[in-house]
């Protein structure tokens, strides 16, 4: 098993669907019959290495470690305090529906993640690691926002004074369900949406120049330099401008939507 990052919330989610069977004669539902089962995860964690946020930003055709295929996820609670009973959770055949990944001074940088799963089975006592082994926990501090450098965010080449930063990949994930099984088949990825908010200190008109001469530029950020990992959204518009609130007592700042072609993750 391998290490996701200092998990700060997890939220498993389940729906068994009923097929509702009616009878003429009756004003009540005659049977519930068991119909199409639906499992997703709701995660969130602080970023300590990129190897699983690579899976949810990176394009198909990478192979392993990729959205080409499918992970199986494990968790374990215990019940009852510290001499409880640990009940264990498997999450199979998980791939990612959208990904999140947000950053701010004085915080770590955040991962949220919306996976889709094939089957969460009844949590059950036995270790499903089986002859392997859990993950150990690196040790390593989460990544912050000075983790990237004195300047980690840059567009078109240049540093800019970010205050807060969110990326966005929708991988548009869909559920494909076959006759004769009541769970998933396929999950197959289909096209992505690059989306980013941008918050900066305003110093020029650079970005509002961008917006209206609807200019590309390349959105670059260091999230960490050793050992090193960027994210960079491609070909992005600055395409529309949020909020400028001017009062004298406070310092201007410029935020900002944005749209990009592509995404990767180092």
């Amino acid at each position: 098993m391998s290490w996701i990052g200092a998990v700060e919330s997890w939220d498993p989610r389940a729906d068994i669907t009923p097929i509702e069977v009616r009878q003429l004669g009756s004003e009540d539902v005659y049977k519930l019959l068991k119909g199409q089962e639906a499992y997703s995860i709701a995660l969130e964690y602080f970023l300590q290495h990129s190897t699983f946020a690579k899976y949810g930003v990176n394009p198909q055709g990478g192979g392993a470690g990729s959205i080409d295929k499918s992970l199986s996820l494990a968790a374990g609670l215990k019940m009852g305090g510290a001499a409880g009973t640990t009940y264990y959770y498997k999450m199979q055949g998980s791939r990612p529906r959208t990904i999140t990944i947000s950053g701010r001074p004085g915080e770590p940088h955040r991962v949220r993640y919306e996976i889709i799963a094939q089957l969460i089975p009844i949590p059950s006592t036995p270790n499903p690691v089986g002859t392997g082994s859990w993950a150990s926990d690196p040790g390593t501090a989460p990544w912050i926002f000075t983790s990237g450098g004195a300047n980690p965010v840059t567009v078109g080449g240049e540093a800019v004074p970010c205050v807060e930063i969110s990326a966005s990949i929708e991988r548009n994930t869909e559920s494909l369900y076959v006759m004769g099984q009541s769970t998933v088949a396929y999950l197959p990825p289909k096209q992505r949406a690059v989306t980013a908010t941008m918050t900066l200190v305003w110093l020029a008109q650079s970005r509002y120049t961008d917006l209206q001469n609807f200019t590309d530029r390349n959105v670059v950020w260091t999230l960490n330099s050793s050992p090193s990992s960027v994210l960079t959204l491609s070909n992005c518009k600055f395409h529309r401008l949020d909020s400028f609130t001017v009062r004298p007592t406070e310092v201007l700042l410029e935020r900002w939507a944005i749209t990009g072609l592509s995404a990767g993750l180092t």
